[in-house]
């Protein structure tokens, strides 16, 4: 049975949580189901419930030890405070040897860190120094130089992440990026390390549960997320709802525009924690993945329902639509729309229509137990 040594940063999944985070739990779950070992060093941050992260965790691993983070990024005050701080830690960090003696490492040992946590690599290069032979394979759903905005827009002031991105991919045997529109543009951008990159899919969350509601009722159609307008534009889909009768729309998540609800709107103006947004989603027969309108990473949320009944429509906007549509086309489980208010209303039509039907024909390759295997041996 193989050991892997996994690292990712981790908050309370019940009051915190991310789309991330999400990530991390579909692949320790993955990995329990291959019967691989894993010891998950957890790094949290000095709010963090680590009594709650033992017990939500502790079924799906081996060993769990918790890191308490030396860089707290999310704590400090301004960008550039920030930056000073990934900056000297590439050259300052330091780890307790307790942590490197307690865990014996072999050479048919995997090493694998979730990133965007630089820190989670900055500990992984420790265990690279006790042994050298032991196989890294650095797993990234998010970018850090690219995050947040198109290739074409890297400029100077992105210059310092791209340096310190490309220092800490240097340490990898194995680079694998979470959805192949990001392995595409990451592979670009790093020309030295491309033949060390690869892509896995993202799974989806077993935990998820199909929709009780038989189709002749009215369905609800959810989004649940952030919504900034400079992100992800929301008001196509408000609005159509604001005449369209044949469903309800739930929208849950921080924004900043007002939305006011209707007799077929509801809004929910909070970010709920990982645990909690189950209760929500349950209730929704129809998931709504919205792009992002200005960088080109894929919410990992369009993903995680993929193996119940329920309906996942997918809204494309941004300068790179079309290559993410290619891409999750090919699993033949997603409707796709423009985000105007016509396409929109088209796609609707389709998914409530009596003769829809979901398909899942794929969702094998979309389980924990397969996309966590495939980032075991490096990506496809």
């Amino acid at each position: 049975m193989k050991k892997i040594i996994f690292i990712s940063e981790i908050q309370d999944p019940e009051t915190q949580g991310s789309s991330t985070q999400i990530m991390t739990r579909n692949i320790l779950e993955g990995f329990k189901d291959n019967n691989f070992q894993v010891i998950f060093i957890a790094i949290t941050d000095r709010d963090c419930n680590d009594f709650s992260v033992r017990e939500n965790f502790k079924n799906l691993v081996d060993e769990i030890i918790i890191v308490k983070s030396q860089l707290e990024l999310r704590f400090i005050k301004g960008k550039f405070n920030r930056l000073i701080k990934m900056i000297k830690s590439q050259y300052f960090y330091k780890l307790k040897n307790k942590l490197i003696e307690k865990i014996e490492i072999e050479t048919d040992d995997l090493l694998i860190t979730h990133t965007p946590s630089i820190e989670a690599i900055l500990i992984a290069n420790k265990f690279k120094e006790k042994n050298n032979n032991v196989e890294f394979i650095q797993y990234w759903s998010d970018p850090l130089a690219l995050s947040g905005i198109y290739p074409e827009d890297l400029n100077i002031k992105r210059y310092i992440h791209f340096r310190i991105e490309r220092k800490l991919l240097k340490s990898a045997d194995k680079i694998v990026y979470g959805t192949k529109t990001l392995f595409l543009h990451q592979k670009k951008l790093f020309m030295n390390y491309k033949n060390r990159m690869s892509y896995i899919d993202v799974s989806y969350q077993s935990t998820n549960i199909d929709t009780l509601k038989k189709h002749v009722e009215k369905y609800t159609i959810g989004y649940t997320g952030q919504y900034q307008k400079s992100t992800r534009n929301i008001e196509p889909l408000y609005n159509v709802f604001k005449s369209y009768k044949e469903a309800d729309l739930l929208i849950c998540g921080n924004g900043d525009i007002s939305l006011e609800e209707t007799s077929n709107i509801k809004v929910i103006n909070k970010r709920y924690s990982q645990n909690q947004i189950g209760n929500i989603e349950k209730e929704i027969d129809v998931i709504v993945g919205l792009l992002n309108s200005n960088c080109i990473q894929i919410p990992g949320k369009i993903f995680y329902h993929t193996h119940t009944n329920k309906s996942i429509l997918v809204i494309l906007d941004g300068k790179y639509s079309n290559q993410i549509y290619e891409y999750l086309k090919s699993f033949n489980r997603f409707v796709f729309c423009e985000n105007n208010e016509d396409s929109i209303k088209k796609a609707l039509n389709k998914i409530i229509s009596i003769d829809y039907k979901v398909n899942k024909d794929q969702i094998k390759y979309l389980s924990p137990k397969y996309i966590s295997l495939k980032l075991s041996e490096g990506g496809y």
